[in-house]
């Protein structure tokens, strides 16, 4: 059924149109937040190289930053703690949350202050919040849902539009933020239709219309206070980020082929993981 809701009726609504204009009659038309400025640059610290797992490139990459850099995420940290008293310091970068060197090679220089600003799409950006919510940095992370919430009205970056409407509680987005994050969905058909290009997709598109729909009944219905703009209480979703790799594939097949499993979707994220 989740291809219907694209179609367009005699007059040219679609049903996503006619629900984005039920949002738009409980509240003003969402916009895009205002921008974040770039975290204070620090340059302090010894050296310590980071390995990633390069989809791109198919092997490790290895790059080097400042400790004091590292030292923003408390899992860094421990991690640097945990390192014997050598020389220098080798930290490894969980694959299930971020597999591109680049992303994050932009992302240290733009804290380090070496560049004032980086250019990433949609999907580099959802990689880059992914690994800061994952590893503790929160001013980085206001500056990566603020720049991926600016990009996500772009045509190009449609196919991020369900993964960040399924994750935006887990990521903190604020009430506003995902009401912005459901309004683009409703009004980008292709968003909808870019979730079903994949194994299992009329599944994986079945699940983003119900946290739209979930979403959107939290949105037109008043609360007590009579604000239909409320945060919603309860647990947060489970986020999708279908990251390429051989890794990852094989274990979204292995999630598939579980009958028993509530989710049909491999938790790639942990920090994600819903909450029994």
């Amino acid at each position: 059924l989740a291809p219907l809701f694209a179609q367009k009726d005699s007059s040219g609504q679609t049903p996503m149109s006619i629900l984005a204009k039920h949002l738009l009659s409980r509240g003003p038309k969402p916009s895009r937040p205002a921008a974040v400025e770039v975290p204070a640059p620090d340059t302090a610290g010894e050296e310590v190289t980071l390995e990633v797992e390069d989809e791109v490139q198919g092997k490790v990459v290895r790059f080097s930053c400042r400790s004091s850099l590292l030292q923003l995420s408390q899992r860094f940290s421990q991690e640097l703690r945990a390192q014997p008293d050598r020389q220098p310091q080798t930290l490894k970068v969980a694959p299930d949350c971020c597999r591109s060197a680049r992303v994050l090679q932009e992302a240290f220089a733009l804290l380090s202050g070496s560049v004032s600003d980086v250019s990433m799409d949609g999907r580099e950006l959802w990689q880059l919040l992914s690994f800061c919510v994952q590893y503790g940095l929160p001013e980085l992370k206001a500056w990566a849902s603020n720049r991926l919430l600016h990009c996500i009205h772009d045509d190009a970056n449609a196919a991020v539009l369900p993964m960040l409407l399924r994750g935006a509680k887990a990521c903190g987005l604020s009430s506003a933020e995902r009401r912005y994050v459901l309004y683009c969905l409703l009004t980008t058909p292709e968003a909808l239709l870019s979730a079903g290009h994949s194994q299992n997709g009329a599944a994986r598109q079945a699940k983003v219309l119900q946290v739209a729909l979930a979403e959107l009944e939290t949105f037109t219905r008043p609360s007590r206070t009579g604000d239909v703009h409320s945060a919603p209480r309860g647990p947060c979703r489970a986020v999708d980020v279908p990251l390429e790799g051989t890794k990852l594939r094989s274990a979204y097949a292995a999630a598939e082929a579980a009958e028993a499993a509530p989710e049909p979707y491999p938790q790639l994220c942990p920090i994600f993981d819903e909450k029994k």
